[in-house]
């Protein structure tokens, strides 16, 4: 993996057009693309709600093939399985009706090309999708699908504006149809929420079959710990020991990982190996 570019991609050093469509994080060889700048999900938890961040919400759409040929032209990024991991929708719900097609285009170009790609999102994936990304894949776990539940107690209420869980969570069914790897997501870690929703986990966990899961801590213009790389460092960790809890409560019935960047790691360093 190349780590010799340390930098997030800005607009000082692209074109305005993109920025936050495309974010290049070099210290993890990563790039996150967003066709759209909007989510539909209405979380109460929302990163577009941060004051700083509020001002970023753009509802317009760039198609996948200008956004991948701007990002041909950024120093460090490398098509590959050794090259860069990209990540669709950090900043958007990249599963939405809005952009869908665009989605799918986006993730079987990187597919073709051989470069790892995830997708976290709280919408149920169709057949036909998934069996698009599938006819496409290279190598196992290529693509990942992390399905977000960041809460399950009031989820309709929590996230009014996403797929219900039962919907969501047939993710799991029909990507193991397509042999898709697909991780549970839990983020972010609502401080005192969450926590209480372990058994429901557990069971989730148990009636699905899942393998693994990331949990992630909750980010905020007010947090103090590690800083989110695509938010430009505004976004910073809060301080819980809830998310370890967790995590230590679930490692009983699955594999269980920090980051979804961390989990992505254990596959490429599986593949090297192979």
């Amino acid at each position: 993996m190349n780590k010799s570019i340390n930098r997030v991609v800005t607009k000082n050093e692209s074109n305005p057009r993109y920025e936050h469509y495309i974010k290049y994080d070099a210290n993890e060889n990563r790039v996150f693309l967003n066709n759209i700048l909007h989510c539909d999900a209405k979380c109460t938890y929302c990163y577009l709600k941060q004051p700083k961040l509020s001002n970023i919400v753009n509802k317009t759409i760039i198609p996948s093939s200008e956004l991948i040929k701007q990002l041909e032209n950024i120093k460090g990024f490398k098509y590959g399985s050794n090259g860069t991991i990209v990540t669709v929708g950090s900043f958007s719900e990249c599963f939405s009706s809005k952009v869908i097609n665009e989605t799918v285009q986006l993730i079987n170009h990187f597919l073709k090309k051989g470069n790892y790609v995830q997708a976290a999102t709280k919408k149920q994936i169709s057949d036909g999708v998934l069996k698009s990304f599938s006819s496409n894949i290279k190598f196992k776990n290529q693509l990942t699908v992390f399905t977000t539940v960041a809460v399950i107690t009031d989820n309709d209420i929590v996230e009014s504006g996403a797929d219900g869980l039962t919907k969501r969570l047939e993710n799991f069914i029909r990507a193991q149809k397509y042999s898709i790897d697909c991780v549970l997501y839990i983020k972010p870690v609502l401080d005192g929420i969450t926590i209480n929703d372990v058994s429901k986990y557990i069971q989730i966990i148990t009636d699905y079959n899942i393998d693994n899961v990331s949990v992630g801590g909750l980010y905020s213009e007010e947090g103090q710990g590690e800083c989110k790389s695509f938010t430009d460092d505004i976004l910073r960790k809060t301080n819980s020991a809830q998310p370890d809890l967790i995590c230590q409560q679930l490692a009983i019935y699955c594999n269980v990982y920090t980051s979804s960047y961390k989990y992505m790691m254990t596959n490429v360093e599986v593949q090297n190996e192979v």
